[in-house]
C-alpha cells in the first residue's frame, strides 16, 4: 500500500470512528440542524476512500488480499455507521414524538439536545439553547429544588424524580432525571392541571369526609354481602358500637328480630338499584331497642351496584315529642271539658246555695233537725264549689292576680307551716339560691301549688323520710335539657322526696284530673291537675321524674319577673 493510501485510510477511519463528544462541533454544542450536514460530508469522504481503494494496483497477490480486507473493513464500518445513524434517527423521532419535554445536558450543564416539546414549554426554539449553560439561560432556577435534584442525581449517579413548583412559570413540573457518563438526561412535564385536579379531589373528599363524620344521623356503607365497610360516629349513639367495631360485621344482627326479614328484603332491593326509606327497630349494645328512620341508597361504580349507603335517624326524641304533643292535646281537651263542666256545675251550686240560705232563714227554731239538714246542704255546696275552683284552675280559666314576688320567702313561710302539720317523722330540708330572681305569679295560687306538692310528697312517705326543696335560677334555650319549655329565664322550684315513687304506668297521666296514686276514697285526684293548670296559666311549666321505691322529683319552672311591675289578671 502506498504512503498516500495509508494516510487516506487512517484519515477515513479517524473520521468514521470519532465519538460525538470528541468532535469540535459536539464539544462546542453543535446545533441539531447541522448534524445531517456533517453526516452527509462523512459519507462523501467514505465513498471517495472506497473509490481510491478500488483504483489501487492489484498485480501483487498480497496487495490484492490486503485491498480486499480493507474494502471489507470499510464496508463494515459504513454498515455500522449507517446502523448507528438509523438508531439515532429512530431515537430522535421518539424523543420528538413524546409528550414530555426532554433535554440532555453535558458535564458542564450545557444543552446537547432539546426536543420540540421542551422548547415550547420554555418559549424558545431548541436550536437557540444548544451549547448554552442551563443556569445561564435560566438564572431564576438557581437555588430552586430542581437544581438540587439535578446535582444530587449526578453526584450519586442514580436516577431520581422530583415534583416541584417553578415560580417564574407559575406552574408545577415533574422531572425524571437520568445521569449517564458525561451528562444527564431529563424528562419533564407540566403537571399543574393534574395537581389542581388532585387538589380539588382532595377538597371534595375532605368535604365529604367532614359531612360523613359530623352528620348528626348515623351514616354507613355496606358491601354487597351486607357487611359494614364504614360508619360515622353518630352510629355509636344508636347501636352502642364504635365505628371501627362495626367494620366487616354483618348489619342484620343489629336489626330487631321482628324487622330482620323486611330489612333483608329492602337491602336486596337496594342492591338491585332501588332507593328506599322506611322505619325499623335497631338493637343497642346494652339490649334496648332504638326506633330509627332508615334511608338506603345503592352504591354504583361504573354502572354496577357494589354496595349500599345507609342513613339512620334516631326517632327517640321525635317519639317523645309526639307523645308530649299528644299528651298536651289530650290535656287541653280535658281542660276544656273540665272548664265547661265547672262553669255549668258552679251555676247549679249557686242555685243550691241560694235556696239553702233562703230555706235556713224561713225555718222555725224547731225541730232542730231541719236546720241541721239545711246546714249540711250548704256545707256540701261549699265543698263542691271548691272542687269547681280546682277544675277551673286545671282548665286555666280562673282569674289570676299575678305580682312580682320573692319565691324564697313564700317557700320559707310554707315550710314552717308544713312542718307543724306533718310532725317530726318527715324532715324538710331547703337549699334556696340566695340570688334567686323574683318571679311573676299570683301569691294565693302559688301557695296552693306549694301546699299541694308538699302534702302529696308527705303522703308518699307514710313511714317518714326527707322532703327537699330547692330554688335556682335557670335559663332555658332551644337545645337545653327542658326542650318542651319555652326558651327564657326561669326560677326552678324543686320538690324531691324519698317516698314510694310513682308507678310508670301512671306517670304519663299524673297531671290529668281524677288520676291519683292514693287509695280509693282518699283524695279527689285534682291536686296535681290544679297545680298543672296554675303553673301553665302563670306562663311556667312543670316536670316530674319518679321510679317506684326511689321517690319523686317535681320541678316547677316559674318565669322570671321583668323590671316592670305588673298586676293585671291573667285569664286564658
Amino acid at each position: 500500500m502506498s504512503e498516500r493510501s495509508e494516510d487516506v485510510l487512517e484519515s477515513g477511519n479517524e473520521r468514521a470512528g470519532r465519538s460525538v463528544d470528541d468532535r469540535p462541533e459536539s464539544s462546542a454544542g453543535r446545533r441539531q440542524s447541522d448534524a445531517r450536514g456533517s453526516d452527509a460530508a462523512l459519507q462523501e469522504r467514505v465513498t471517495k476512500l472506497e473509490a481510491r481503494i478500488a483504483d489501487m494496483p492489484s498485480t501483487d497477490p498480497h496487495s490484492t488480499a490486503l485491498y480486499g480486507g480493507l474494502r471489507a473493513l470499510v464496508s463494515e464500518l459504513v454498515r455500522r455507521r449507517r446502523q448507528v445513524e438509523e438508531q439515532c434517527h429512530t431515537l430522535t423521532r421518539v424523543l420528538e414524538a413524546t409528550s414530555d419535554g426532554f433535554v440532555a445536558l453535558d458535564s458542564e450543564w450545557r444543552y446537547t439536545y432539546v426536543n420540540a416539546h421542551a422548547g415550547a414549554m420554555f418559549g424558545r426554539t431548541p436550536s437557540s439553547l444548544l451549547g448554552k449553560n442551563i443556569w445561564t439561560e435560566f438564572p431564576e432556577g438557581v437555588g430552586q429544588p430542581f437544581q438540587a435534584a439535578y446535582e444530587r442525581a449526578v453526584a450519586e449517579n442514580k436516577p431520581t424524580q422530583i415534583e416541584a413548583y417553578y415560580e417564574p412559570y407559575n406552574r408545577w413540573f415533574e422531572n425524571r432525571i437520568y445521569p449517564y457518563a458525561g451528562g444527564v438526561a431529563i424528562f419533564f412535564q407540566d403537571v399543574t392541571d393534574r395537581r389542581n385536579a388532585e387538589h380539588r379531589l382532595r377538597e371534595s373528599e375532605q368535604r365529604f369526609r367532614s359531612l360523613f363524620e359530623h352528620h348528626p344521623d348515623g351514616v354507613f356503607a355496606l358491601d354487597a354481602d351486607g357487611h359494614f365497610t364504614s360508619a360515622n360516629a353518630a352510629c355509636e349513639t344508636i347501636v352502642g358500637y364504635r365505628p371501627h367495631e362495626l367494620i366487616d360485621k354483618p348489619f342484620l344482627p343489629f336489626v330487631a328480630p321482628r324487622d330482620r326479614d323486611r330489612a333483608l328484603a329492602r337491602f336486596r332491593a337496594a342492591l338491585s338499584g332501588e332507593s328506599l326509606a322506611y322505619e325499623a327497630s335497631m338493637l343497642h349494645r346494652l339490649g334496648h331497642r332504638v326506633e330509627v328512620a332508615v334511608t338506603i341508597l345503592p352504591i354504583k361504580v361504573a354502572g354496577t351496584v357494589v354496595g349500599v349507603y345507609g342513613i339512620i335517624k334516631d326517632l327517640t326524641k321525635q317519639r317523645e315529642l309526639e307523645a308530649r304533643l299528644h299528651q298536651a292535646q289530650k290535656m287541653e281537651a280535658v281542660g276544656r271539658l273540665a272548664g265547661g263542666v265547672a262553669h255549668d256545675f258552679n251555676n247549679l251550686l249557686t242555685i243550691i246555695q241560694s235556696c239553702a240560705s233562703l230555706l235556713a232563714l224561713e225555718l222555725p227554731p224547731s225541730p232542730p233537725q231541719l236546720r241541721t239538714d239545711v246546714q249540711e246542704i250548704q256545707n256540701a255546696a261549699r265543698r263542691a264549689s271548691e272542687l269547681t275552683q280546682q277544675l277551673l284552675a286545671f282548665s286555666r280559666k280562673q282569674v289570676l292576680q299575678p305580682h312580682r314576688l320573692d319565691l324564697n320567702r313564700h317557700v320559707s313561710t310554707f315550710v314552717r307551716t308544713l312542718q307543724r302539720v306533718i310532725g317530726d317523722a318527715i324532715t324538710v330540708e331547703t337549699d334556696l339560691a340566695p340570688d334567686a330572681w323574683p318571679v311573676f305569679a299570683d301569691p294565693g295560687q302559688l301557695d296552693r301549688v306549694l301546699m299541694n306538692l308538699g302534702l302529696n310528697a308527705c303522703d308518699a312517705m307514710p313511714n317518714g323520710g326527707t322532703l327537699r326543696l330547692e330554688t335556682e335560677n335557670m335559663t332555658v334555650d332551644a337545645t337545653g335539657e327542658a326542650t318542651e319549655i319555652a326558651p327564657g329565664a326561669y326560677v326552678r322550684l324543686v320538690f324531691e322526696d324519698t317516698g314510694t315513687g310513682i308507678d310508670p304506668s301512671v306517670l304519663p297521666q299524673i297531671f290529668e284530673p281524677f288520676v291519683t296514686t292514693k287509695a280509693p276514697g282518699v283524695g279527689t285526684g285534682l291536686g296535681l291537675a290544679t297545680v298543672y293548670g296554675i303553673v301553665e296559666q302563670t306562663g311556667g311549666a312543670i316536670q316530674v321524674s319518679s321510679a317506684p321505691g326511689h321517690g319523686s322529683r317535681f320541678s316547677v319552672f316559674l318565669p322570671k319577673a321583668g323590671d316592670e311591675t305588673r298586676s293585671e289578671p291573667g285569664v286564658s
